[in-house]
Parts: structure tokens; sequence; C-alpha cells
């Protein structure tokens, strides 16, 4: 129920779209949003996209609905904030009230003058305030009659015309507190990987570990951005990975989400402090966020068929399966059915959401299969297990390579392994593994490299393989080393 009731408060502080590789952090139910025309002539103050009066042609986008950002004008300074990734650009201002003429844009956009808003039809046109920086061309405000215009001028002049609005959510004092974070430096949004302090995907499962006793002085090492219409609530970019939002409250922890770059839904976030192992569940590759109805026909006839080659990660390995693929359908979210084999040649899904759904019996067989074997995990989810000293972890599916026969061998993926050691807290086995195996141990298969379970017991990492269970396989790395 606490779970329940905190997503359902995340639900009331987030809402995502998608935009060009970024996840746009939105408030899809804004408290208090105060958008008004009261009579207020105060230029001061906060402004939101109210709608688009003009987009230059050229343009890749064009603004429509709930916008992130947020306009501020103080006594000396005007500032574009993001509330999504928390960037702020912070130009100079100069004010003044001028009438101008009913060409006064078109002047300025000679080349698409004829799609210009006419202005004639508005009694009262002024010029407020015009804003420029040495890299951007630079802004104008305007009242038309009652309208307040954000005009921003590109190099072949008018590039965009927004109508805004006054709000009372967002205050100047809570730009300066966002901007002033990083010593009034914007940051870039998204950072790039390595950002100085930034937060890694080790550090998360080291303050999930924490479980309900998480603080927030506990992300104080980590470089973040206040984000969201308030800039409160703080958003830390994980390097390769995903993001975390932390609220506090009364200067201390109240929730911290990890929202995972798979998922576009701020419901489909997780509370780091339901724990470590909560956390290894949400990270699972098979974790599927979209829920999909996968439909075979209770007819089908035995006998292997490929399904499907290589897929979003380039594999390099045939999937498939041990019946007709054409019998296998799948609905999508918008109720569109088609065969799972379409689906995946049009990169309307993946394997992994595939075999989530319910895709079972499907054989993952490498291109260059110098061994002869193939990886069962993708085929067999409630079959295996993998633990690291009882903690269970979730790998990908080209994880552990088998070579059936009278004789199994299984052969693990090095590099991923070593991943898992290094972020459940054994990093310096994790450093030490790949130098302790011997290069004639190591198999390239798929363009990943793989050493025989023998070869990491020799290593330091002692694996037991349950093979001996009918229905369930645990696989075990028992680490001597304490994390």
């Amino acid at each position: 129920m606490e779970a329940k009731k905190a997503r359902k408060l995340l639900q009331i502080a987030l809402s995502t779209v998608v935009a060009i590789s970024a996840l746009v952090f939105l408030n899809e139910f804004r408290r208090g949003r105060s958008r008004h025309r009261d009579g207020d002539d105060s230029i001061m103050g906060c402004y939101v996209f109210e709608k688009s009066i003009f987009t230059n042609p050229l343009s890749s986008s064009y603004a429509e609905g709930k916008l992130p950002y947020v306009y501020g004008f103080s006594e000396n300074a005007f500032f574009v904030g993001d509330t999504s990734s928390g960037s702020i650009r912070k130009l100079d201002v100069e004010y003044f009230m001028d009438a101008v003429d009913v060409d006064v844009l078109a002047l300025q956009g000679e080349t698409f003058a004829s799609m210009l808003p006419d202005l004639s039809k508005y009694k009262e046109r002024i010029v407020i305030a015009r804003v420029g920086d040495d890299f951007h061309s630079g802004y104008s405000l305007y009242r038309m009659d009652e309208e307040t215009w954000l005009v921003e001028f590109g190099s072949i002049g008018v590039w965009s015309i927004y109508s805004l609005v006054k709000t009372d959510e967002t205050t100047i004092a809570d730009i300066e507190r966002a901007l002033a974070l990083h010593g009034g430096e914007p940051t870039p949004a998204p950072w790039p990987a390595n950002y100085a302090n930034q937060m890694t995907i080790c550090d998360v499962y080291a303050l999930a570990r924490k479980g309900e006793s998480l603080t927030l002085e506990d992300f104080d090492p980590f470089v973040y951005q206040l984000t969201g219409w308030d800039f409160s609530v703080r958003r830390y970019d994980v390097v390769y990975a995903d993001v975390v939002y932390v609220y506090e409250k009364d200067e201390s922890l109240e929730y911290a989400y990890i929202l995972s770059r798979r998922a576009i839904d701020p419901l489909q976030s997780m509370d780091l402090r339901e724990g470590f192992n909560a956390l290894s569940s949400y990270m699972n590759p098979f974790h599927s966020f979209r829920k999909l109805s996968i439909r075979q026909d209770q007819r089908l006839e035995e006998g292997r068929e490929l399904l499907f080659e290589d897929d979003y990660f380039r594999s390099e390995c045939r999937y498939y399966v041990d019946y007709s693929v054409g019998d296998i359908y799948v609905t999508l979210e918008n109720d569109e059915s088609m065969t799972v084999k379409d689906a995946l040649l049009e990169r309307r899904i993946s394997i992994e959401t595939a075999v989530a759904n319910g895709l079972d019996n499907v054989h993952m067989v490498p291109i260059d299969n110098p061994l002869g074997g193939d990886f069962p995990y993708i085929g067999a989810l409630n079959v295996y297990s993998f633990a690291i000293n009882d903690e269970a972890f979730y790998p990908s599916k080209s994880f552990m390579y088998v070579v059936w026969g009278e004789d199994i061998a299984a052969y693990f993926d090095i590099d991923e392994l070593c991943q898992f050691l290094d972020w459940y807290g054994y990093d310096e086995i994790a450093q030490k593994l790949p130098q302790a195996i011997d290069y004639t141990d190591i198999v390239p298969i798929a363009g990943r490299h793989y050493a025989a379970s023998d070869a990491l017991v020799e290593a330091g990492a002692n694996v037991h393989i349950g093979w001996e269970a009918s229905s369930h396989i645990p696989i075990s790395f028992l680490i001597k080393a304490s994390p």
C-alpha cells in the first residue's frame, strides 16, 4: 500500500514524453498552477508556454501542448529554464515600452514574411524587452493587446513566436536557486558520460543496499540538477544508465525514485528504499515495461523454424522456435495484431519483450558458433536463476553459453560477470578476474569473450550449477572476497 501511494505521488509530480534520445520530465498535474490575465501589467516574473503563434518552416519541431520550459524576467536578467533537465540559460535583458508598426516582424523575417501573423488586427502593439547573448541571435518580448509574445530570432529572421502566460508556480527565486547550484554556470543536459562526480550504476546499487535507512546525505557526493516546476526535485543522471529523482521534505529524504531508460511512464519507477533485491529485479533486462498479448495456435506442429536474426543490440545470433513462426501473434498496445516475426522485423518489439510477455521455446544460437552450443537462458526464464553469494542478479540473454552433450559444458561472459561483481560491491575481484584467466581458456563467441566454469573457479570465482534440479537450475557464483 505504501509503495502504491508513493507511485501515485510520483504520478502527480511527473509525466514523460519522448524527445530525441531524451526522457522529458513534466508535471502532468500542475498543482496550483496559475495561468492568468488578471490585469497585472508587471513584466517581472515567470511565464510558461500557452500556444504557438508561428514556427519557421525550416524548424524540425512544432511546439504544442505542455512544454517543460519556464521563462523568467528579473530586473537585470532573462532566464530560460528546462524543468525536465534542470538546464538554465541566463541572458542580459533591456526593458522599454515602445510602440511598433504592423510590419515590425516582417522586416526581420523577409523570407517567410507572408507566413507571419497579421499584426494589423491588434490595437496595442508594444515591444517590452529585448534579450540576447553571444551565442544566440536573441529574443524580444511583445505585448499584442492582451497577449504576451516571446519572439525568437535566428540568422534568417523570425524563428518562432510563442504566446506566454504568467505562472505563480515558478518564481525568479526558484530559478536563481537552481542556477546557483553550480556556481551560476549552466551544465549541459543531458550530461555526457563521466561527468565530474556523476552517479554510476554501482553507486545506485550501493544506495539501494541501505534500504529504508537511506538518507538525503547519502546523495550529497553526487552532482545533480534541480528540476520540476519549482526546481525542488533533484535529478541525478546515471552514467550510461537511468535517472534518479530525489524528493526532500523538511530537509530530509522523502522519496528516491529510479526510472529505467527502458520506461517512459513514471509509474514504472521504483523507490531505492525498497532495497537491493528490488533494484536487481527492476534492472532485469527481461523485466518488460510493456504489456503485450502473445497468442500461439494450439495446433502447432513441432519442428524448429527460424524466427529472427539479430535484434536491437546486434547480438550476432539467430532465434528459433519449435513451431511455425507464422502461427505466433502479438497484440500491441494500440490493439494492432501481427505476427511476432513481423513485429520483430519492423522493430515494433524486442526479443526480450516478446519472451517476457510469454513467447516460449525460443532457442538463441550464435551465427558464428565454434563450439556448437547455444544460449539457453532466453528460452527458459523460469528455469534458470543466478546469484552472487546468495544475492540474485539478472544477466543478459547471452550471459551463459552451454554446449550440450554427455558432459554439459557451461561458459560465461567474463566482462558481464565482472560488471555484476563491480555493481554488487566486489570491485577488487572484478578487476583481477580477467587477468587471472589464462587467455587460452577464453573463447570468442558472437563478439564477446567467454570462459568455462572450470576456468572461472581457477581464477577465484567458484561456480555451482545445479544441473541435477529437474525443474529449476540455480547457478551460483561464490566469491571469497568481502565487498
